[in-house]
């Protein structure tokens, strides 16, 4: 990936608080971050926006994360979806590998672990501290 490219990414979680943090750790190790607090709200910026990646709640209000994922994997395969969740098990991981997701990071989860995923993702590695 070119270096003068900053990796973007769209947090997607109805809980103010985990967005904000997202946003913070992740732009202060150099991504540029859009927030949405519920699925339909993504998709809508997803429309207007190119992104690079996806962090994607799975249990939110209105539309599930897990059907966010599906309409993303099929109209968008080529965009990482990385899903986390405060409900990780064995079973939820695996369906939603199944159904697209690139990586699954359990909540609560070390900023570390975020940054190295997203960059993973994105094509940046783990190290994208500015």
């Amino acid at each position: 990936m070119d270096e003068r490219v900053v990796p973007s990414v769209l947090v997607v979680d109805d809980e103010k608080v985990v967005r904000e943090g997202c946003r913070r750790v992740l732009e202060a190790s150099g991504f540029d971050v859009l927030v949405a607090s519920e699925g339909a709200e993504a998709l809508r910026i997803l429309e207007e926006h190119p992104v690079g990646a996806v962090l994607l709640d799975l249990w939110m209000p209105g539309m599930h994360g897990a059907e966010v994922l599906e309409i993303l994997t099929r109209s968008r395969p080529d965009l990482p979806v990385v899903v986390f969740s405060g409900h990780a098990t064995l079973e939820v991981e695996q369906e939603c590998a199944a159904r697209g997701a690139r990586a699954f990071i359990a909540k609560p989860f070390q900023t570390d672990q975020l940054v190295q995923v997203m960059g993973n993702v994105t094509g940046r590695g783990g190290a994208v501290r500015v």
